[in-house]
């Protein structure tokens, strides 16, 4: 089994979060995510491919805020373990944008869209980490006490 480090970004804003619209190009199967992606043999740290993904994915740079989840995730038919990490926004600018998608691998077949969607509006979309749309908010009060294990899953 191979494994796969991927590190993602939570940005909250007006009870909003930034979110990525991912479609599966053979199945149609639609489903949103934080910013971010598994690590490059270029990338410096675990922080470095955060704000490299980030900045692919959204056209944003960001400064980036401290650990909050841990989630696993096995490809059973890829036979890949994914390890994901998840780190709060800590500072961001630039303006949004799909344009740093494009030649970026299979990213450019699959991602559809950026945008901010209402804390209200989580439940009506297929979102990962599902703990998004719930308990993510409690955690956001309670200013993150401790980083947290999502658990694991497997497709």
């Amino acid at each position: 089994m191979r494994h796969r480090v991927r590190a993602a970004v939570i940005f909250v804003e007006d009870d909003s979060l930034l979110l990525v619209k991912h479609v599966d190009p053979r199945s149609g199967k639609t489903w949103w995510i934080p910013p971010g992606g598994g690590m490059e043999p270029e990338d410096a740290s675990i922080l470095a491919c955060a704000e490299r993904e980030v900045f692919e994915e959204t056209g944003l740079q960001v400064e980036i805020g401290k650990l909050v989840y841990l989630r696993e995730f096995v490809e059973v038919k890829a036979d890949v373990h994914h390890l994901e990490l998840y780190f709060l926004c800590h500072s961001f600018h630039g303006e949004l944008t799909l344009d740093n998608v494009a030649g970026n691998g299979p990213d450019e077949d699959y991602i559809r869209d950026v945008a901010w969607l209402a804390r209200e509006d989580l439940h009506s979309h297929l979102v990962y980490p599902e703990h998004l749309a719930d308990g993510f908010w409690e955690d956001l009060n309670n200013g993150f006490p401790e980083v947290t294990h999502l658990g694991i899953s497997a497709d």
